[in-house]
């Protein structure tokens, strides 16, 4: 459940608020000479405490109710009750509570009489603008909780979208390296035996970054120039590739894996398509605050 105010500054600005309509009464009813400056001084801190205490109990009327929603009787039935019991309540205990402190003192309390309609409207005014203040607040704060929930989700989805990235790789790459050791066995040890230590050190930096939402250009490089050795050992001189990073590119940040897919269709795509061979160049540099490939 949602707190009328969360945080110490919500706090502040809804005392403040507050305050601020105890001075504006208080101005009103001492310069406009109507009662003395201390009597004006407990006349407007009464009457504003007590209406601010009534309505912490709003919200909690609020927090139940959908101001946007279908109306029901029962919501209306709510409001109105809530709006007469607290004006009731607030308009019984402040002049109750004032009346006892200036018991004696005879044209206040024939003031106090006199401004009764006045402080109803007033109360009624208040009540309205607390309300809708009250709705506003739960609407912002529902925003703000959908925001953070859509971002939440977000990245789940792209977390799961990275995982499943790097499973549909990795499995992909694997059977065929390991269908061509089995092939090198008889025909060439030797570069079967490369083609193992290659896979080994390829598969350990996949399982070692899974975990990982980023790792560095530089090393994820190094990792593709291990795929690229053990193509090479697949393909022979079909495959021939060259690559061209800058210094200031190494340390960039990027996800685990992102950009074996582009290796894997440029080799796919472009060596299975030709018989003579084929060439992949690789550049990366940093142009202005972005990085090109």
């Amino acid at each position: 459940m949602m707190m009328i105010f969360s945080g110490k500054y919500s706090i502040f600005y809804n005392i403040f608020s507050w305050i601020g309509l105890c001075v504006i009464q208080f101005l009103i009813l001492w310069l406009g000479n109507i009662i003395p400056w201390d009597e004006a001084v407990i006349d407007s801190l009464v009457f504003n405490s007590f209406f601010a205490f009534i309505t912490i109990g709003l919200w909690y009327i609020v927090m139940n109710n959908d101001l946007f929603g279908k109306i029901s009787i029962d919501q209306i039935v709510t409001h109105l009750s809530s709006f007469v019991i607290s004006l009731i309540i607030w308009l019984f205990a402040s002049t109750h509570f004032l009346r006892t402190i200036f018991s004696d003192h005879v044209d206040y309390l024939r003031f106090l009489e006199k401004t009764i309609d006045v402080r109803i409207f007033i109360g009624i005014v208040l009540y309205i603008i607390n309300l809708l203040f009250f709705y506003l607040l739960k609407t912002i704060k529902q925003l703000r909780n959908k925001e953070q929930h859509e971002q939440q989700i977000t990245k789940l989805l792209k977390d799961t979208e990275l995982e499943a990235l790097k499973t549909q790789i990795n499995p992909h790459f694997l059977f065929n390296s390991l269908n061509s050791i089995h092939a090198l066995t008889r025909s060439n040890p030797e570069k079967a035996s490369e083609m193992i230590l290659q896979l080994s050190d390829y598969m350990r930096y996949s399982l070692n970054r899974s975990g990982e939402q980023l790792t560095t250009l530089e090393d994820e490089i190094k990792n593709l120039e291990k795929y690229l050795s053990i193509e090479k050992i697949r393909f022979g001189n079909k495959l021939n590739y060259s690559s061209s990073v800058t210094e200031d590119s190494y340390a960039l940040k990027i996800p685990p894996m992102l950009l074996q897919p582009l290796f894997e269709n440029s080799i796919k795509h472009g060596l299975y398509s030709v018989s003579e061979g084929f060439y992949l160049t690789v550049t990366i540099a940093v142009i202005g605050q972005n990085a090109s490939n």
